[in-house]
């Protein structure tokens, strides 16, 4: 069984980096200062962007329903990021991307 990566935020030599190892892999990915999240409800779709002291620094809201397909919505959103990612400084400026949604039931469809 292959142990979990270990992960080191606060190695001097990475400079602003995190540093992982994991068996066979070495790698150093560069630390960014934002990550997006998005709230995604039955009703809105709110988007956040979020420093890493947990602020609010940008938010921007989509409806959920009404854009045809799942493509336009998907479309749709990513045009209602870019202003606010921009705000901040870019997509370079960007980590990563969390998603909370409802809890679907498979078997049901609801």
């Amino acid at each position: 069984m292959e142990t979990a990566p270990k992960c080191d935020w606060n190695d001097e030599k990475t400079n602003n980096s995190i540093y992982y190892q994991n068996n066979n892999f070495n790698y150093i990915m560069e630390r960014k200062p934002y990550v997006i999240g998005l709230d995604l409800g039955g009703t809105n779709s709110v988007f956040g962007i979020v420093d890493g002291k947990a602020n609010m620094v940008a938010s921007v809201s989509v409806k959920t329903k009404g854009h045809g397909t799942a493509e336009q919505y998907v479309a749709d959103c990513c045009e209602a990021l870019k202003p606010i990612i921009e705000q901040v400084g870019g997509i370079d400026k960007i980590q990563a991307m969390g998603i909370g949604a409802p809890n679907g039931n498979y078997y049901s469809g609801s």
